[in-house]
């Protein structure tokens, strides 16, 4: 399980290490707060506009801790990168095993 858990965390952050890499502030349009800002989940709604004119609806799912606030998941055109990931790596380990997704996680992460 821990080796897992290294593994996913390891491919979160080369992944998401990579969209920032690329990312363009320019091209970030921020959405007015509509939430309630005393709880401890909201969702940073964004716009990211594509080098096309594409107009992107990007949603931060977020969270507060002590340390403060976390982002926890990505929804980009209504598809969860955590929910869609998680469905995928339900399947793999159905076919390959945990063993198997492991190997994949770490193979794409270094």
């Amino acid at each position: 399980r821990e080796q897992f858990i290294n593994a996913f965390y390891n491919h979160l952050m080369h992944m998401y290490a990579e969209a920032v890499l690329d990312f363009d502030l320019a091209n970030l349009e921020v959405l007015p707060f509509r939430g309630d800002a005393t709880k401890k989940r909201t969702t940073v709604k964004t716009i990211v506009v594509l080098d096309d004119g594409t107009r992107v609806p990007v949603n931060y799912g977020m969270v507060k801790r002590e340390t403060g606030w976390l982002m926890f998941d990505v929804t980009i055109e209504g598809i969860s990168y955590v929910r869609n990931f998680k469905a995928e790596v339900n399947v793999e380990i159905q076919a390959e095993g945990l063993d198997g997704v492991i190997r994949r996680l770490e193979g794409h992460s270094g």
